[in-house]
């Protein structure tokens, strides 16, 4: 058993590195709107990720990111979020050499007053590139929680990335 989990992540790495070789690191930081119980925030958020065009017009990236909003989830201050961690799968597909068309598939994990509980977050978004290394995205993320009243946000962000390339 040990021996198959070991022959198949070595396959996975070989493979993921063979597919990232032209790959662009790249980080960011956003701000937005979030609504939550009826009322509205200002995310800020910070990014770094990893991505690249892995066949014509198919683009895939992973990346880390950090919720820096406190909100109240709730009408009680018992779910208040104090910050999220956050990581995500992105594929997207290239509608032009500037921009491309994304989803987002990613899970949370937030500090709330009492406990820190996870969550996962789907998203649809689009980044087209401004100059050279710079590029503006637009997203909306919906993220439900695995907490005791299944809390949820919707949430609209606009970022800026700065691309390593």
């Amino acid at each position: 058993m040990l021996k198959k989990l070991f022959v198949a992540s070595a396959i996975l790495a070989v493979s993921t590195t063979v597919v990232f070789a032209n790959g662009v690191p790249y980080v960011g930081a956003g701000a937005g709107i979030k609504s939550t119980n009826g009322e509205r925030y200002m995310p800020l958020n910070v990014f770094a990720g990893y991505g690249a065009i892995v066949s014509s017009g198919v683009y895939l990236a992973g990346e880390l990111g950090a919720d820096l909003t406190s909100v109240n989830l709730s009408n009680t201050s018992v779910l208040k979020t104090t910050y999220g961690l956050a990581a995500s799968v992105i594929p997207g597909i290239m509608l032009s050499n500037n921009t491309m068309l994304y989803g987002r598939l990613g899970m949370i994990r937030s500090k709330f007053s009492t406990r820190s509980a996870n969550g996962g977050q789907l998203g649809l978004g689009m980044e087209t590139r401004m100059a050279q290394n710079v590029a503006l995205r637009g997203e909306y993320i919906y993220t439900a929680y695995h907490y005791s009243s299944s809390p949820k946000s919707d949430q609209f962000n606009l970022g800026l990335i700065y691309k390593f390339e």
